[in-house]
Formats: C-alpha cells, structure tokens, sequence
C-alpha cells in the first residue's frame, strides 16, 4: 500500500488488516476496518467511523546511536500501557522526530496498533518529501508518485491547528530509550537486569513491521562473515518482493543465505501461525514481529521474546538473547480537560428488549483476538459455523468450550479482542451462544467486527471491577458462575440476582444501534 503510493500523505486510508495504522508513518491517516467494511467499501463507496479522542505524543531531542524505532515503541507500551491510548487517535509531534527515518516511523506507527490506538500519524516533514521524491525517482512509471502531487503536499502544510484540543500529551526523552526486549509472550513488561542466559531456538526476521530494507541492511552488516548459531534456526522474510529485489542487488540478501538464515517468501507467514518455521511446544524464540500473544506464531506453550532485527541477528548467531542493562527512559503524561472530540458520540435511547442471562466470567485483560480465534484458520473458508464456533476461544482457555451454553452473557475485562482484525474472532462467539459480551473495555476493532455481525457489546468498566473484586476466580481463565445478568437499554442499567446495586453504561450510538437491530451491516444495507 505504501510502497505502491496507496496509501499517501494527506489522505484517509483504510484496510482490512489491524496494521493499516502503519500508514501513519508517511503521514496518511491509516486505520483498520475489516472484512464486511471492505466489502460495503466496494459495493457504495462509504464507511461508517466513530472519530476518537485524540492523545498527542511528543518526542524530544534525538534517540542514541544504535536505537530503533522498536526500541521507541516497545518502550512506549511497557511504560505507559495501553489503557491510556486505548482506541485513540495519537499524533505524533517535536523536535525529535527530525532523527527517526522513514522505516523508524513506519515501525512505531504499526505497532500503534498493539499500544491499543486506532491510529498513529506522523507529520509530513522534509524527510517525507524526499522519501516522496525518492519513489518518483526510481517508480518513473508509477503516476501515484507525481512530481505535481508531492508538491501539492508540500504546500498544503499538513499540520494541526494552533488552537488544537488533545486528550492527553505524552512527552518521551528520547535520548533515554534503552534498547528494548519483551518478555515472552507479554508486550506490556520488558526484559530487565538478569544474570539469566536465555538460550532460544528460533529466530525470526519477518512481516510488516521490521522487514522493510534499511532493518534488513542493519541485520544483514550483523551477520556478515559470521554464521547463525548451529542451536538455531534463523527465519528472514523481506516486506516486499521489491525490497528482497533491491537487497539482492547490493549483495545483502546473499549475506542472509551464507550465515545460514532460511529465507521465506514476504508475506504473513509464521507471525500469524503460518507456513514454514512455526513454533512447536517448547520452542524459545526472540523474534522482529509485533505480537507474541500466546498461540500466535504457532504452539501455545512457546515462549516470544520480542526485539528489533538488530537484536534478533545478534542472539541468532550468539544462542541466546543478546542484551544488556534497562535502564527506564523518561516519559511524561499530562491530562488536558475534557475532549470535546466525544461530544458527537451521541447515545440514544432504545426502544430493545431486555436482555437477561447467566454470567461465563472471563476474568483477564487483553484477551486477543489470537486467544479469541486461532490465527492459523484466518484464511480457512472452508469452515462451517459449527466448526467456527468450536474454535472460539481455543487459545484462552481449551475448557472453555465446556463451559459455555447457549444463552449465555460472557462478562470479561479491559481491552478484550485486541490485536488482529479478523472477523471470526467476534462471530465465533456469536455462533457459540454468546448472546452479548460485558466487558470493561473492547478494541475498537473487535467492538466494529461485532457489530458489523449484528452482535452487541456492552462496556461497563465499574460492573466489571465489582464482580471480580467479589467473585473467587481460583486463577481459572473461564467460570460458570451463579450470577444472572439483566441489562435495561432504556434505562441504560445492570442488575443482577448477586447485588442490589445498579451499574450504568452508556447505549450504542445511533449508527451502531441501526446495524445491530439489522443483524449486521450487510443486511443493513440490503435493506436501505
């Protein structure tokens, strides 16, 4: 989309996978949609969208040498955590963003996504336009890259208001980010200060977020003259076939081949469960993807640290992770007043039905769409809805298909369907019975697939804390409890046989309430 001048600075893109957020780096609003959207896009030309508040992130002064735009990222999620940027709008901005490249922006804007954002958008700078000018140099045939067009950018100034009203401003030091390194199968913790010789298996230098050319060339200088430890099996994949063309020609590629690496095709591939080089029971793995949610890259019971492809190359060759002391950068967050962005967000009363149930407690957070529905059926469309519904939370908890019964009202914690925009995360539970989720919070993205399907989803962060702070869960990950749910949509209530108390939530807004009483979006349209 980037490489090919789709998506472009100034404009509004959308794609069907939970990455499009990427676009920001170029400075082209990017945000996921998914499948029905796509198909509705195409069909009439129009998208339904819920404006989010919007967080503006500062970077100061210039990173150290050797840091990344994953090192920023990375940081930026472990520290601050994804409550704070859940389903916002980030603008970056400051001085500091003069030093990050094209491919560091395109890195940090991705992984937005898992950070909990809607989007990440960058300025357009000079470092843009020359990257512009660059792709019209050497892409003559491709007339998105027009001279006229970038010049257009460059004089519209594309840039916030002066009197611009942000949710929150998070200021980063950059000349504090430490290098960074996940703990296995964790975003939200970094690896710290440990005498500990972690020792891996696999490596992997792949997918969209860390394949592009200058991480490769860096990877690359790494593993020149030297050769992938024999305990290790070194997985490298570019962005594009255009990338690996380009890597070819500098000779960078074949220094991939002569220490070892196994070079796969561009594409997806083990970083959603695919393919060559997935993850068996036990594996250890330190890996340049963007997600290690349990399950995602192959078993379950493997474990993912998550680094840049520097890191990567460097534990690859040695046997084991390649890191040094953390040291915790400096991060500020200022709260401004309230966002006026959510005025337009409009609940209405409905005229529904009540909708009543006995509780499935799901009591985590971040459950994921991974965990949800397992990535390696994204692509099977040979499945029936009985099989989709038998895989519904198959890597969350494999005892939860005994659990549930139709009927139920599946109550979980914060974030809940985060990570991937596949659709059958959302309908899976649907097919299984679920009748609505309580949570308190959703993705945006699991909470847009949900009601495109005709499938209700309520937030009620307060309901939520006060069943888990009176219910024994025992460290189970799904309980059938003795809790009968009653939500009243014309009075905007929870209640319950456990307590005489009444939580509120809000209502759907208007939009979201017309496809849901349609049984989902397509229907919707069909029918206006």
């Amino acid at each position: 989309m980037i490489e090919q001048g789709f998506a472009f600075p100034g404009t509004f893109c959308v794609g069907a996978d939970s990455h499009s957020n990427m676009y920001g780096g170029i400075g082209c609003l990017g945000t996921p949609v998914v499948r029905s959207d796509v198909a509705i896009l195409w069909s009439i030309g129009k998208i339904w969208w819920s404006v989010p508040p919007v967080l503006r992130i500062v970077f100061n002064n210039k990173v150290k040498t050797g840091i990344t735009g994953k090192d920023i990222i990375l940081n930026l999620i472990a520290c601050v955590g994804r409550k704070a940027v859940l389903n916002k709008a980030l603008e970056f901005d400051g001085d500091g963003i003069s030093c990050l490249d094209i491919d560091d922006r395109l890195t940090i804007a991705n992984m937005t996504t898992e950070w909990g954002a809607l989007t990440g958008l960058f300025p357009v700078d000079n470092k843009t336009l020359d990257w512009l000018l660059n792709k019209q140099k050497y892409n003559p045939n491709n007339l998105r890259f027009n001279k006229e067009q970038i010049h257009k950018i460059e004089s519209d100034k594309f840039e916030p208001d002066k009197n611009a009203i942000y949710e929150k401003t998070i200021s980063v030091d950059l000349s504090t980010i430490p290098k960074a390194i996940t703990m296995p199968n964790d975003l939200e913790e970094l690896l710290s200060n440990s005498n500990e010789t972690i020792k891996i298996n696999k490596a992997y230098i792949v997918s969209c977020v860390n394949s592009r050319k200058t991480d490769l060339l860096k990877a690359a200088e790494i593993l020149k003259n030297k050769k992938v430890s024999p305990d290790v099996e070194l997985y490298v994949s570019a962005a594009s076939a255009e990338i690996e063309s380009q890597l070819q020609k500098t000779g960078h590629w074949e220094l991939f081949i002569r220490s070892g690496a196994i070079i796969l095709p561009s594409g997806c591939g083990p970083c959603i469960g695919l393919g060559k080089g997935i993850l068996e029971e036990g594996d250890v793995a330190i890996s340049s993807t963007n997600r290690n949610f349990p399950g995602r890259m192959g078993d379950k019971n493997s474990k993912v640290y998550l680094s840049s492809p520097e890191l990567v190359a460097s534990s690859a060759i040695k046997g084991f992770i390649d890191y040094s002391n953390y040291t915790e950068p400096k991060i500020k967050i200022i709260s401004h007043s309230k966002n006026r962005n959510e005025s337009h967000l409009r609940a209405i009363k409905m005229d529904m039905k009540l909708i009543e149930g006995p509780v499935l407690l799901c009591p985590n957070d971040n459950i994921s769409t991974d965990g949800i529905f397992p990535s390696s059926h994204t692509y099977n469309e040979s499945l029936t809805d009985e099989e989709i519904a038998n895989l519904a939370m198959l890597h969350y908890d494999p005892d939860f298909q005994q659990k549930v019964e139709p009927g139920d009202i599946l109550v979980s914690g914060f974030n809940f369907g985060c990570g991937s925009s596949r659709e059958q995360a959302a309908v899976s539970l649907s097919l299984k019975g679920i009748k609505i989720i309580v949570a308190g919070s959703f993705s945006q993205t699991f909470r847009r697939n949900a009601i495109n399907n005709g499938f209700g989803l309520v937030e009620a962060p307060e309901f939520y804390e006060f069943i888990i702070n009176n219910i024994s869960t025992d460290g189970q990950p799904t309980i059938r409890t003795l809790v009968d749910l009653r939500l009243d949509f014309s009075n905007q209530e929870i209640s319950s046989n456990f307590s005489n108390r009444k939580f509120s939530f809000r209502n759907w807004s208007e939009v979201e309430t017309d496809l849901i009483r349609h049984g989902g979006i397509n229907k919707f349209i069909l029918a206006n």
